[in-house]
């Protein structure tokens, strides 16, 4: 409701006129509404027309979104440019450098606060783009000079481009051996190449003054070049992005010919005889021009070029002796653009024929089914020769069997002959001429005895079979030891040995000689109930209560209840000795053997007497017994009558002896 203009004219009778300036507008004027009001009098209502400002802007602001630092090449983006501020809407394009780039997706984003479009570029970028800009340009066409412009700078990172080239100095086409040539090689790459490589023929080169090979930043020199060097050289580098080979650079070093056999080679010919004598050289260029000498004794003369023929790198020359000076050597010269051979190609043209027969043919080892024969060389025929042997079967002259040696001297060896066969042994010289005249050993013949002829098995030794053999026999052995060892033992066991052991001496008036059996013995339920816990072989025990005993002397020793019986006393000077009489009563070999002390016991065994030397075990004596002289004390050197004891005797008990198996009284 601010009043901006009240002035007016009048033009003509009805018409009133106002005109307004607005001299600066601007964004702030956008959709104003300006008002046109008149009015004649206070009794009409006023008259007016508005009008709303609609004005056109220029952009703003424009901005490229997603800049990144650094792009790869060949890969594709997606890049963003916002516009804002246009009206009407800007028009945004692309550039790159300044090249317009016309793959652009538009999309139109309106708000009520702000106006902006953006525009989308799918791109790919590629090797060259490394450094350009890239440019979003928005502008408004309705105003001139309007538009406004964001740059990007590409760093597009990609993997070397490298170019291999020869040295700028050099002509590809001028090398020749022993020149000195070198390589250059360009690399382009984003970021630097860290690797540099030099390959020959698709083998790495490595840095080697002494070969002649010399790396240096970007170069590859190779000093004295020969004909071994030429061929495909190539570099590579590296970087982060992938490595890059270069173009193959071909190198072509010229040389003069050179043989290709590089050996000397022999011919043998008769006289009127025909040689074809082939020369081939290699040669770069190959074009070569050939040239043919003969010297047979130091005279040398060129052979005229009607007689051979040349093409490319090869000349054939057919040669044919006619008399003895014919015989020689044949040179082959090549030459071409680069030079002359320095070495010829060299044949020995010899007076060749078969070798003559061997010598001195002997057999120096004969077996059933073996032979080994040695002869002596002789001559060769002029030609490499070599030697065979041939078996006929007789009485047909089948062959059967040869052997050839290839070297001298002619030693020949032949096994797994048939035995039972007589052969006819013939030995040849043999060259490329033909074979000498054989050499017979007649009638040599195999004798052995007949064999069965049918399928062999053979059966191989393996290390693991021989050891299950000696494991096996090992286990053997153990077995039989064991058995024999137990054999033993058992016979042992059963035989029986009767033992008598003595008590002490000073005992003897109240002590026995106890019979122990040693084997065949069982065990009583009484041993079982034994409380020892490692039972002993003998044990005393005092007597039955606690009586004290004795001794009277045999002297003054007298007989009771007036019998003779029971009591036995030798009298010495030097052993004084009282033996019991002991009865041993043998019920079962197998059973145990008792000892019994009662009268009842001894009078049903009358008749047996116990004796013993000073010193030794008792032993049994029957009856009328003699000692033999000089083996008993002085005192028992005598016969012993038979003794008895009556039924009415007082025997004291002696101690018990306890065995290990048995207790015995």
């Amino acid at each position: 409701n601010t009043v901006y203009d009240e002035s007016f004219e009048y033009v003509g009778e009805n018409l009133t006129v106002n005109r307004m300036r607005l001299p600066a507008v601007g964004r702030q004027h956008l959709e104003k509404r300006l008002v046109c009001q008149a009015s004649n009098t206070q009794l009409m209502t006023p008259q007016f027309k508005v009008v709303v400002l609609d004005i056109n802007l220029k952009p703003v602001d424009v901005t490229i979104l997603n800049k990144e630092k650094q792009i790869s090449a060949d890969k594709k983006y997606e890049v963003e440019c916002k516009a804002t501020g246009s009206r009407p809407e800007a028009t945004i394009t692309w550039y790159k450098g300044s090249r317009q780039v016309h793959k652009i997706a538009k999309t139109v984003n309106r708000h009520s606060d702000d106006e902006h479009q953006i525009s989308m570029l799918s791109f790919i970028p590629l090797i060259d783009d490394d450094g350009k800009y890239l440019t979003c340009r928005a502008e408004n066409t309705a105003i001139a000079d309007a538009a406004i412009e964001d740059k990007w700078r590409l760093n597009v990172h990609y993997m070397p481009v490298v170019t291999l080239k020869m040295g700028s100095s050099l002509n590809p086409d001028d090398i020749k051996e022993g020149d000195d040539v070198y390589f250059e090689c360009n690399i382009r790459a984003n970021p630097k190449a860290y690797k540099l490589a030099w390959f020959h023929n698709g083998q790495e080169l490595h840095h080697n003054v002494t070969s002649g090979v010399i790396l240096s930043d970007h170069s590859l020199v190779l000093q004295g070049v020969t004909r071994q060097t030429a061929g495909d050289f190539t570099c590579l580098a590296a970087n982060t992005e992938g490595k890059g080979t270069s173009n193959p650079v071909a190198l072509k070093v010229m040389f003069v010919p050179t043989c290709k056999e590089e050996r000397e080679e022999l011919y043998g010919a008769l006289k009127h005889e025909t040689v074809h004598l082939k020369c081939e050289v290699d040669a770069n260029p190959p074009v070569v021009t050939f040239q043919w000498t003969f010297n047979n004794s130091g005279e040398q003369t060129d052979v005229p070029s009607s007689r051979y023929t040349s093409q490319g790198t090869v000349s054939r020359l057919n040669y044919t002796p006619v008399s003895d000076m014919d015989y020689g050597t044949l040179s082959c010269w090549g030459a071409n653009s680069v030079g002359q051979m320095r070495a010829p190609c060299v044949y020995q043209v010899v007076a060749a024929g078969r070798p003559f027969p061997l010598l001195n043919c002997t057999v120096t080892n004969h077996t059933s089914d073996s032979l080994h024969v040695e002869c002596l060389e002789s001559f060769d025929g002029g030609l490499p020769q070599m030697f065979l042997m041939e078996l006929l079967e007789l009485p047909e002259r089948t062959p059967r069997f040869n052997v050839t040696v290839t070297r001298a001297p002619p030693i020949f060896e032949i096994y797994g002959i048939e035995s039972g066969a007589t052969y006819q042994v013939n030995l040849y010289a043999l060259n490329a001429k033909g074979r000498s005249d054989p050499v017979t050993l007649e009638t040599v013949t195999f004798k052995g005895v007949a064999k069965y002829i049918g399928p062999v098995t053979t059966v191989t030794i393996t290390p693991v079979l021989t050891c299950l053999l000696a494991t096996a026999g090992a286990l053997l052995l153990v077995t039989l030891c064991v058995a024999a060892a137990l054999y033993r033992r058992r016979q042992a066991r059963r035989r029986p040995t009767v033992k008598l052991e003595s008590l002490d001496m000073d005992d003897t008036l109240s002590h026995g000689a106890v019979l122990i059996t040693a084997n065949n013995t069982a065990p009583s339920p009484a041993d079982e109930t034994d409380p020892d816990i490692i039972p002993n072989k003998y044990e005393r025990r005092p007597l039955k209560g606690f009586m004290k005993i004795y001794k009277t002397p045999p002297q003054r020793r007298r007989k009771k209840d007036g019998s003779e019986e029971g009591d036995f006393v030798s009298e010495t000077d030097d052993v004084e000795t009282t033996l019991n009489h002991l009865h041993a009563a043998k019920e079962n070999i197998a059973n145990n053997t008792h000892i019994v002390n009662n009268s009842s016991t001894l009078r049903a065994h009358k008749g047996v007497t116990a004796s013993s030397p000073v010193g030794s075990v008792p032993v049994l004596t029957r009856p009328n017994h003699v000692h033999p002289p000089n083996t008993l004390g002085p005192a028992l050197n005598h016969a012993h009558p038979p003794t008895t004891l009556g039924p009415n005797h007082n025997h004291k008990l002696g101690p018990e002896v306890v065995t290990a198996s048995h207790r015995i009284q």
